[in-house]
């Protein structure tokens, strides 16, 4: 919700002050910089609005949602859309919509957060509810089918157990950066190009039948393909869980004998709210 007391209008006041120029080649007033100041965000507010319209629940990758903002800005505004007394050439220009990705990849990375992480949540229920954790047991199985294939004699029960653990991890790396690739790339899930799986290479100083690396590709494959959804949705949960955050301002409690605090919090009195107290420019 476009807010005209944000804090980011006189960020952007004074960001024309210190850099920017009117035409007659004076420094802009501080009342003509404010409402330069207004009207850009008012742009750049109504720009973002529409665009993220019906994404407010979407997980988007903070590195791909700053590009994505960053690409609407510029296809839908030109400093010759702001009526401002301030000349907004190419490096002000630059500057000013740095500061307006900045801005809103924050209110887009936080607002509706709590939203989005209980869709998230219960997104990530449903898929998993479809998954046994408890028997998949990859480790047990990739272990018996090397124990079964093996050739080498008197091979001790821990090697044979390390061999299947190193398989297992070498896989499940490729898998994760697959996953984390795609995540970065702003990929939706039925997006995701098809996850191309390593070869498995069997352990060193062990012999063991032919087939043997086929038969634990084909079973890791097979597993894998039923953990990639499962393995987006918690990705997201995950995520969106670390950065949850607390969406009240600071305050301070009010001193009745001074008095001069800055959003003040009077006990018994004081609604708790989110939105920032303007400040001026001095």
């Amino acid at each position: 919700i476009e807010n005209p007391c944000d804090e980011v209008i006189g960020e952007l006041a004074g960001l024309l002050i210190a850099k920017g120029l009117t035409e007659s080649g004076t420094v802009p007033r501080e009342d003509d910089a404010c409402a330069c100041g207004n009207a850009l965000y008012h742009a750049f507010s109504t720009v973002f609005t529409t665009w993220y319209e019906g994404k407010v629940l979407d997980y988007f990758h903070p590195d791909a949602l700053n590009i994505l903002i960053a690409k609407q800005f510029s296809a839908a505004l030109k400093p010759s859309d702001i009526t401002c007394s301030t000349i907004l050439d190419a490096p002000l220009w630059a500057e000013v919509q740095a500061m307006m990705v900045r801005h809103f990849l924050q209110i887009a990375l936080f607002g509706w957060q709590f939203e989005r992480f209980e869709a998230a949540w219960c997104e990530w229920l449903k898929i998993n509810a479809g998954i046994d954790w408890i028997e998949e047991r990859l480790q047990e199985r990739v272990q018996a089918i090397l124990e079964a294939n093996l050739l080498t004699a008197q091979v001790k029960q821990v090697d044979i157990c390390q061999c299947a653990n190193t398989i297992l991890t070498q896989y499940g790396m490729v898998f994760y950066h697959w996953m984390d690739g795609n995540l970065r790339e702003g990929h939706a899930f039925k997006d995701f190009p098809a996850f191309v799986p390593p070869a498995v290479n069997l352990c060193a100083g062990m012999s063991f039948k032919p087939g043997t690396a086929e038969a634990i590709a084909a079973l890791l494959k097979e597993r894998y393909d039923a953990y990639q959804e499962v393995s987006y949705r918690l990705w997201i949960v995950v995520y969106l869980l670390s950065k949850l955050r607390n969406t009240y301002p600071g305050a301070t409690l009010h001193d009745c004998d001074d008095g001069s605090d800055r959003n003040p919090v009077r006990l018994n009195n004081t609604a708790l709210g989110n939105y920032p107290l303007r400040t001026s420019l001095t």
